[in-house]
């Protein structure tokens, strides 16, 4: 991304540096959340049969973190 923000205070910039912060806004965050749902999904893809089901995995997803809602997870 780096690069990218370069681009931003050049004569022609491909982006603007607010356009880019929009853009990717919170991009490591969303990374580190599909990473962590990516590696809970990869054993249970190689393991696959009619009995596997990963509806945990998308419920885990969904549902905030108990420092967000602690009321939710008492």
């Amino acid at each position: 991304m780096k690069p990218l923000k370069a681009t931003a205070t050049t004569s022609k910039p491909v982006l603007t540096t607010e356009q880019i912060d929009t853009i990717f806004f919170m991009i490591q965050d969303i990374f580190e959340i599909h990473k962590e749902f990516y590696d809970a999904l990869s054993p249970h893809i190689q393991q696959w049969d009619e009995k596997v089901t990963v509806g945990h995995l998308f419920q885990k997803l969904v549902s905030p973190p108990a420092t967000l809602c602690p009321a939710r997870h008492t």
